[in-house]
């Protein structure tokens, strides 16, 4: 490790501050204490804002937390974008309200909730202006959800749910209790898939109208090829009015049946509100995103991924010219080598904006509708920006944006970001957690980046203890994000939450690994050469470096902690050292083989170890932890005492592909314990099952860590 190299950076809200490296840091902090997980568990959750057409309202969904699920609930809230009127509660109930949009004048909000008497989901509108409750709108049998305004404001697009037209009766009737399929895959999340596909319906903005399926007759609604986009617990049809309102251009997907073995094909298509055939706009093997028209109507804009051959290819910001003429669009992000969210258009039409992993954070980023290099578009550089918004600009003092902000020790809250002199500047308007950690010691995460033998840098976020002391050695634990095209971010969250972790006793290290975002596209393609072991060696190399470099780490004391993809590399390093006092794997894979037969998403694996699992002499057998069990007799792996968590519902990495590291375990006498959470999916949704599972993983840190190094 002689050519390592550490620097560290502090990151401070505000700003970026360089420090010495080891240099001291004046802790504990007066009067504040550790953080227990009540403290993060039940602070409120702030969800995607939605600004009004003239930027000075925002209308934000707020999540409240309980221990008790009957005692969850997710309210709508409204802020003066100015900060002139204090936020209030415009919802209330143990319902949920998702999706909303503001009317074109600005006066209503539209959403989707379930109400007392709904038996799903339903499109309800609020008018803010005259006040009084909130009225339903739609009654359709399949829900509804995604509300989009026309543009005259006369009436609502949104999706509902509908059985095929061409499903016949011996399989629509089953008495026996089965679920039968046809195509791949199967499952998604933690739901199994069935029979039912998106529909787009449009309907008079009046309570009780009579609402049009548009897809009545397409390929849409007949076809076993043609879907919604895959999109985790549901498929959808991500869409948008066309600026005259006479019809609505949505993302579809084209290859449904051929998912087992290729990426999903999401095409453009154009329907009229009058129904009939839909055109597609496009063709090729590409991913489209959410589409979006400019204010003056006409450009529309979209993210595009070209699928050219297997593997990560960066999304790129493409404009279309409209009314269509052809899909040789404008790329305005050619030479941007970061990942960009789907944009919102500024009110002006004259810029796009959008947001980027970079460094281990998500940043603000513009790019000129006419072209032009993106740039960063804040001043402060700390700050982890999610879920965008836009308005003002033709009706409003000024163009303004709406996002969720957060930082690794600062909640979430949302904020309004204003322009000045060509930067944006985040102001926040709600103050939901602020006071809730004012009494905790929530040490800043630091930047620590290490150039590694083999050239290439190393970005890791470094988590001190509460109660720090200089002059004290700490063990760090290595957590080792999901993925395997993610990041970890210097952002605010309850899985895994890197200062519950470390409390009074550990350091936490998040290495970004080889194929993690924000570091440019060939750095994600890497991981498709070494998708196991290499990102193991980055973490090892990551682990060397600060242990060489700072005095208050303990080196012999070292734990793995892995969750999803992140456990498979920890897998890895059970199977090939013992320098780890103990490891911990929530819901990740011991066998890349049985993770690809299993999983929902099996071809994203497959392209990432180069083919299918059957080939001989591949990396499905090279960089397999199972295929190293004989490094338990040799004393060189398989020796590590490893906890195991799994959710029967995870269908990302599926319960047995955790059985059967269990059962690995136990044949080799390795000290283990095994957690299956009857309710959990990949991530836990339960407070309850999330504390017991910390305290678990305490413990067993607290036990391995005092017992005799081996």
């Amino acid at each position: 490790m002689k050519n390592l190299r550490l620097l560290l950076a502090v990151c401070f809200i505000g700003g970026l501050a360089s420090v010495p490296l080891g240099a001291e840091t004046e802790s504990p902090i007066a009067g504040k204490r550790p953080p227990t997980h009540s403290d993060l568990w039940l602070m409120r959750r702030p969800g995607r804002p939605s600004m009004s057409p003239d930027g000075k309202w925002v209308v934000a969904p707020v999540d409240e937390p309980a221990y008790n699920p009957a005692a969850a609930h997710r309210d709508l809230w409204l802020f003066s974008a100015d900060g002139t009127f204090p936020p209030r509660k415009i919802t209330a109930g143990r319902n949920e309200q998702t999706g909303v949009e503001w009317s074109p004048t600005g006066l209503k909000i539209a959403f989707s909730s379930q109400r007392q008497d709904d038996e799903k989901p339903q499109i309800y509108v609020l008018d803010l202006h005259a006040g009084g409750e909130a009225e339903r709108l739609t009654n359709v049998p399949g829900g509804a959800r995604l509300p989009h305004w026309s543009p005259d404001g006369t009436k609502l697009l949104f999706t509902s749910d509908v059985a095929p037209e061409n499903r016949d009766a011996p399989h629509a009737v089953r008495p026996a209790a089965v679920r039968a399929y046809e195509r791949y895959p199967v499952r998604s999340d933690e739901h199994w898939l069935d029979d039912r596909r998106p529909r787009l319906f449009v309907q008079d903005a009046v309570a009780g109208a009579v609402a049009t399926d548009l897809l009545v007759g397409t390929p849409f609604a007949t076809s076993t090829v043609w879907r919604g986009e895959p999109d985790g617990k549901a498929e959808d049809l991500p869409a948008t009015w066309t600026p005259d309102g006479s019809g609505v251009v949505f993302v579809g997907c084209v290859n449904a049946t051929a998912l087992a073995y290729s990426k999903p094909n999401t095409e453009l298509f154009l329907i009229s509100v009058r129904g009939g055939d839909a055109t597609r706009l496009t063709q090729g093997i590409s991913r489209y995103g959410r589409p979006c028209f400019t204010p003056d109507g006409h450009a529309l804009v979209v993210r595009v991924t070209a699928e050219t051959e297997p593997g990560y290819h960066l999304p790129q910001l493409v404009r279309y010219a409209w009314p269509w003429t052809t899909s040789d669009g404008t790329t305005l992000t050619e030479n941007f080598d970061r990942e960009p969210s789907d944009p919102v258009v500024s009110a002006d039409g004259q810029h796009l904006y959008f947001t980027a992993d970079e460094g281990g954070a998500k940043r603000l980023f513009s790019v000129p509708i006419g072209g032009g290099a993106p740039v960063k578009a804040m001043n402060a550089t700390a700050e982890n920006l999610e879920l965008l918004c836009t308005g003002g600009g033709r009706n409003g003092p000024q163009p303004r944006l709406a996002a969720v902000v957060s930082a690794g020790a600062t909640p979430p809250e949302v904020s309004v970001l204003e322009e000045k002199e060509g930067k944006f500047e985040p102001r926040r308007i709600s103050d939901f957690n602020t006071g809730k950690i004012t009494n905790l010691d929530l040490p800043a995460a630091e930047s620590v980046t290490a150039k590694t033998m083999r050239g290439v840098e190393l970005q890791s976020w470094l988590i001190r203890p509460a109660q720090f002391d200089p002059t004290k050695k700490y063990p760090v634990l290595l957590l080792v994000h999901d993925g395997p095209e993610e990041a970890a971010s210097d952002e605010f969250g309850v899985d895994l939450n890197p200062h519950l972790l470390a409390g009074t006793k550990y350091v936490v290290l998040e290495t970004n690994y080889r194929g993690s975002l924000g570091f440019g596209e060939a750095f994600t393609q890497s991981l498709a050469k070494d998708p196991v072991k290499g990102p193991a060696e980055d973490v090892i190399d990551a682990l060397n470096a600060v242990v060489q470099d700072l005095a208050f780490i303990d080196g012999n004391h070292v734990a793995a902690i892995g969750v999803g993809y992140g456990g498979l590399v920890v897998n890895w390093l059970e199977a090939t050292t013992t320098r780890f006092r103990c490891i911990v794997v929530q819901g990740g894979a011991v066998n890349p083989s049985t993770l690809w037969a299993t999983t929902d998403r099996s071809f994203e694996r497959e392209t990432l170890f180069g083919g299918p699992s059957w080939e001989p002499q591949s990396l499905w057998h090279d960089q397999n932890p199972v295929g190293l069990a004989g490094n338990h007799a040799a004393g060189s792996g398989w020796l590590t005492p490893t906890l195991l968590a799994a959710g029967e519902k995870d269908f990302r990495a599926p319960l047995n592909t955790t059985l059967e590291n269990w059962t690995y375990l136990q044949r080799l006498k390795v000290p283990s314990r095994l957690l299956v959470f009857p309710n959990e999916g990949h991530r836990f949704e339960s407070g309850e099952d999330d504390r017991y599972f910390m305290q678990e993983v305490q413990s067993w840190l607290a036990q391995w860590f005092e017992a005799a190094p081996k």
